[in-house]
């Protein structure tokens, strides 16, 4: 029986597969930049969203999509200069943890700010990049706080955008089922 990838003692090997990382190395830089590009692209895509009709309603929430999104050119240096050994990549991590948190935090501040509920909700599919990682790198308790903190959110959207059109409510109830689908698509909470 193989060890979880956590398992603090360490088993040499018996055969390495051509390709593959040993406990002792360090993860892919591939990874590492993904999550570096994804976060610096939720900025871009949040910036974006401040020359659209859907987008922030008013003065102040141009400002926090503004903030929110300039955070994310700081995060990314911090995870993309962070000491990535084998361990940092485990659930462990505590930065992990935290990164989930920031994701979390800075998508619902953002789309929150939208005019349109529905435009909203479009841009709260985010959180399924922010489940993978989650999914990944977290744990189990921060894993269960994004399947709870997304869900709610989505459904309160759900709620904002049938009170603003109550005539298209079964359009609005498969959106909010569609999102909480995809949303939820690439996360299993460990108990």
């Amino acid at each position: 029986m193989g060890r979880h990838r956590e398992s603090p003692a360490r088993t040499t090997p018996i055969h390495i597969q051509a390709g593959a990382r040993t406990h002792d190395e360090s993860p892919d830089p591939l990874l590492r930049t993904g999550v570096v590009v994804q976060t610096l692209l939720f900025g871009l895509v949040g910036i974006g969203t401040t020359f659209t009709q859907d987008g922030p309603s008013d003065g102040l929430g141009t400002v926090l999509t503004y903030a929110v999104c300039i955070s994310t050119v700081p995060v990314a240096w911090i995870m993309s200069k962070a000491d990535y050994r084998m361990d940092l990549w485990s659930r462990r991590a505590p930065v992990n943890n935290w990164f989930v948190v920031y994701c979390e935090l800075g998508v619902t501040a953002v789309t929150a700010t939208y005019s349109d509920p529905l435009a909203a909700l479009q841009g709260a599919m985010l959180l399924a990049l922010v489940g993978a990682y989650a999914a990944h790198f977290a744990r189990p308790e921060v894993i269960w706080l994004h399947v709870v903190w997304s869900t709610v959110y989505v459904l309160v959207l759900g709620a904002l955008a049938l009170a603003r059109a109550p005539t298209d409510t079964v359009s609005i109830v498969l959106r909010v089922l569609v999102a909480v689908i995809v949303i939820k698509g690439a996360v299993t909470p460990a108990a």
